[in-house]
């Protein structure tokens, strides 16, 4: 099984859906934990995947796991995982890093 892996923010007392997901497979199979780091991949037309103050860091703060089923009801839906993150531009000293994206 491979399950959804949805991106959420917190904002103040409620979470907010970016609107990303992803699947487990995308990361190699290892789910990041509360503390990890997680780069964008993408970057704005034009802008330097390696200029870090063009990339997107999300650090995971909260995971959220969904079973996929319900024995009390038989209900059956993929599993998903919630990952509440923070977000900040990227720092010089991890243009080593993006450059690898």
């Amino acid at each position: 099984m491979n399950p959804m892996v949805v991106i959420y923010f917190k904002k103040g007392n409620h979470f907010e859906q970016t609107g990303e997901s992803f699947y487990l497979s995308e990361t190699g199979g290892v789910l990041p934990a509360i503390g990890d780091l997680l780069i964008d991949p993408g970057v704005t037309v034009g802008q330097s995947r390696t200029n870090p103050k063009s990339r997107i860091v999300r650090e995971v703060i909260s995971r959220y796991f969904i079973p996929g089923s319900d024995q009390r009801t038989s209900t059956q839906h993929p599993p998903h995982i919630i990952l509440v993150v923070k977000e900040r531009t990227g720092n010089p000293d991890e243009v080593d890093i993006f450059s690898l994206g």
